[in-house]
């Protein structure tokens, strides 16, 4: 399996998913646009992106990402990965701050 693709009408929680996630050492690419994941969920996926060294595409957009602690935490995280290329989180809701602390820390990240 290279795609997992999930409907929030499926899962009760992203806690669940991303602890599956973080030991998956399968699944390369997630779709995961418009599961209405919120900034509750930042902690989880933030675990999910330093932990997983497999995946190496994410699409959370079209989620309700907003606050800055969201953007630190994901900023943080993705800036240890090392093995994802692509990550995107287009019509969230990520405040300018949040959105400059993703790129800063993405920026030490760069290949």
């Amino acid at each position: 399996m290279n795609s997992f693709n999930v409907d929030s009408s499926f899962f009760s929680g992203c806690q669940a998913l991303c602890r599956v996630l973080r030991s998956n050492r399968s699944i390369r690419r997630l779709y995961l646009d418009g599961n209405r994941f919120n900034d509750d969920c930042a902690q989880s996926f933030a675990e999910l992106f330093s932990q997983n060294e497999h995946i190496t595409y994410i699409n959370l957009n079209k989620n309700f990402f907003e606050n800055e602690t969201t953007g630190r935490l994901f900023g943080q995280s993705l800036g240890e990965n090392q093995s994802l290329e692509e990550f995107h989180c287009a019509f969230n809701r990520l405040t300018s701050k949040a959105c400059g602390y993703l790129i800063k820390s993405l920026t030490t990240n760069a290949r």
